[in-house]
């Protein structure tokens, strides 16, 4: 209410009052503007958490767990927080981008992130080769002595992080 009574006093006192009304107007439908799409963001919260590719979550106080709608990674993530020592490392398919949330849910750590995040190449040097060994161990027909023997010295317990549908003869 205070800044709509600046707004009219200084389209009154302006040089050329039909340009200052425009300027007033264009404020005040944007302010009105801004206040509609929060209001529908919010509404549309529910219904997006129901589209195909995202994950819902849900949240008990100070911890995130996937919701009952997709128990089998619920059981996954939950075994990894229970079993897996807080320093294991989890080895994820680096173009796989689906699992952004399991680091929050699990609690643990994953050997490289599965989305490119520039800035970690100039504070992390080994950020590359992570990346690289990750590609190679999900990569089909490819030898994996050498990614498996680079994985198994970067932590004491390294767990590789598999869908039954990525599974193939390798």
């Amino acid at each position: 209410m205070l800044a709509a009574w600046a707004l009219r006093m200084w389209s009154e006192r302006a040089r050329r009052p039909w340009g200052a009304n425009a300027v007033a107007g264009l404020i005040c439908a944007v302010v009105l503007l801004n206040a509609v799409v929060c209001s529908l963001s919010y509404v549309g919260q529910g219904r997006r958490a129901k589209l195909p590719g995202t994950a819902p979550v849900e949240s008990t106080g100070m911890s995130v767990d996937i919701a009952p709608v997709l128990e089998n990674y619920r059981q996954a993530y939950a075994w990894a927080r229970e079993h897996a020592s807080p320093e294991a490392l989890f080895v994820e398919a680096p173009q796989d981008n689906a699992r952004r949330l399991f680091p929050l849910i699990s609690q643990r750590m994953l050997y490289v992130l599965a989305f490119h995040l520039g800035y970690m190449l100039r504070q992390n040097p080994e950020y590359n080769d992570r990346w690289q060994t990750a590609e190679l161990l999900f990569t089909l027909s490819t030898p994996k002595e050498e990614a498996l023997a680079r994985v198994a010295r970067a932590a004491p317990e390294v767990y590789l992080l598999l869908e039954s549908d990525a599974l193939g003869a390798d």
